[in-house]
């Protein structure tokens, strides 16, 4: 390999995404300097230096016709921050474009993605788990959406967090639904009933994303889960398994500490990696698995392995792909959004100035009515937002459709086998399979809890990030080790489920 690569990639390559980055943070360090700029107005507009100096020179150099006084307040309180929220839109479409480098699919497989929606209905824990769907949008690990079934509740929307990643599965968004409760119960049974094998209505809103935490920048990564709460960091480690395989990144060494019940549960861990994706292997990943099982004291002798059952749904007419209410590129289109309309409610203001109130009031604001002023603009401010935003969401949703239609033209025989039976399959060499380091990599430990200030400890990296997720018992413990000051290495990282 010559000195002009690094890791398969040439300078030539590089430089492009080295130039972006930098104009990005010049973008950013210049929006802030705006509002920086804006803040100070502000500060300065009550004292007799704005009121006897500045005010006076600005007001009669911005005077017009047009819109008289209101334009000069317009461009000092309203235009900063309109100026600022439309450049970010843009910043914030390139940034997530930067993140987002996985390699698209074509068209067909595409399509074969959006024509079967397996539902993993009876897990080994009991979990209806894993749902299918065909966007074009990305999303942060962690991020959550809203379910809803009107099989099951007509009116219910619960949070799931997504296990997928948007990158290493770029066609497929996956969440577990553990069977607790009774809205869970009843999904259960709508999924089991034979009835329901053919079609199953559900609308999702989101995902909705956390705030990005960045866990490239840690030495050593320690993920302390307590049952059910080890689904947000499976987005975590997936992602993880696609920086460092397919995008040849370095990444952080993971220690994963998973507390459960029962031995069943640690089935669980086998959702850690994705049955459908194109990494075959992960060993660039380390990762370190340390589970414990409270309520047994030792191995189960005799514990027969629980195969999921899996129901592919065929395509309905009803069927669209999720997708951002404005599409893909849904920042640049909020930014045209606010553009069009603030330019829009300028126009009709201007025109509404000209014509109507200033011959009869001069722009001495005392003849024409305040009150009906201020009504005339706030309806044209409603007028323009609504005809701003309507037309591109009927753009994007004449275009869901079209995909829709492609997705329900495409006539394929329904699968008769699960994937996850292939994991059952003793004639696969396991050897070759992920799946074998994953086992490798997993230390169980029976009838014992964590000794979590031990381990976290002991961990001898200099920069270390720390997240909990579980029993708020768990997550105390863990946040109180960390700020305990016995250990300077150890950095928590807050984040929150509940809803």
């Amino acid at each position: 390999m010559s000195r002009n690569t690094v890791n398969g990639i040439s300078h030539s390559e590089l430089l492009p995404h080295d130039f972006r980055e930098m104009i990005l943070k010049v973008l950013k360090m210049f929006l802030g300097l705006v509002f920086a700029g804006w803040i100070f107005l502000w500060i300065i507009v009550p004292t007799s230096t704005w009121k006897y100096h500045w005010s006076p020179k600005l007001y009669s150099n911005t005077y017009s016709t047009y819109f008289g006084r209101q334009g000069t307040n317009i461009l000092i309180y309203a235009f900063p921050i309109l100026f600022i929220t439309v450049v970010g839109c843009i910043y914030l479409h390139f940034r997530q474009k930067k993140h987002y480098t996985g390699s698209r699919s074509g068209i067909l497989s595409s399509l074969i993605a959006g024509w079967k929606r397996p539902v993993l209905v009876q897990g080994p824990l009991g979990v209806v788990s894993g749902i299918e769907f065909t966007f074009g949008f990305s999303y942060n690990p962690m991020s959550t959406i809203f379910i809803n079934i009107p099989s099951v509740s007509k009116l219910q929307w619960h949070p799931f967090t997504v296990t997928s990643s948007s990158n290493l599965e770029p066609e497929r968004l996956s969440v577990i639904i553990k069977k607790e409760g009774s809205w869970t119960q009843k999904l259960h049974a709508v999924l089991s009933s034979p009835i329901a094998n053919d079609h199953i209505s559900v609308s999702v809103e989101g995902p909705y994303s956390p705030i990005s935490m960045n866990i490239l920048r840690y030495e050593s990564l320690v993920m302390v889960s307590g049952g059910s709460g080890i689904t947000p960091f499976i987005s975590i480690i997936r992602e993880l398994i696609y920086q460092s395989n397919i995008m040849n990144t370095s990444t952080p060494e993971i220690l994963l500490v998973c507390v459960f019940r029962n031995s069943l549960d640690l089935t669980v861990l086998d959702l850690l990696l994705p049955i459908c994706s194109n990494v075959s292997d992960f060993s660039n990943l380390k990762l370190r698995i340390e589970a414990y099982v409270t309520k047994e004291k030792e191995k189960p002798t005799n514990h027969e392995q629980r195969v999921i059952r899996t129901i592919c749904f065929k395509p309905h007419p009803s069927d669209v792909p999720i997708s951002p209410v404005l599409g893909s590129n849904s920042w640049l289109y909020l930014a045209v959004i606010i553009s069009a309309s603030f330019v829009a409610f300028l126009v009709l203001t201007g025109i509404l100035q000209r014509y109507y109130i200033y011959p009869k009031d001069k722009n001495t604001f005392k003849i024409y009515s305040w009150s009906k002023r201020t009504l005339l603009h706030l309806l044209f401010m409603s007028f323009c937002i609504v005809v701003a935003a309507t037309i591109p969401f009927f753009i994007n949703k004449r275009s869901n459709s079209k995909a829709g239609k492609q997705i329900n033209n495409l006539d394929l025989p329904t699968p008769t086998v699960s994937p996850s039976s292939w994991l059952h399959n003793s004639e696969i060499e396991m050897e070759s399979l992920p799946w074998n380091s994953l086992s490798k990599a997993t230390n169980v430990h029976y009838g014992k809890r964590p000794d979590l200030k031990k381990i976290l400890l002991e961990i001898n990296q200099m920069n270390v990030g720390v997240v909990a997720s579980g029993p708020s018992g768990l997550r105390h413990e863990v946040a109180a080790i960390c700020s305990s000051g016995l250990a300077d290495n150890l950095h928590y990282e807050s984040i929150s489920f509940s809803w």
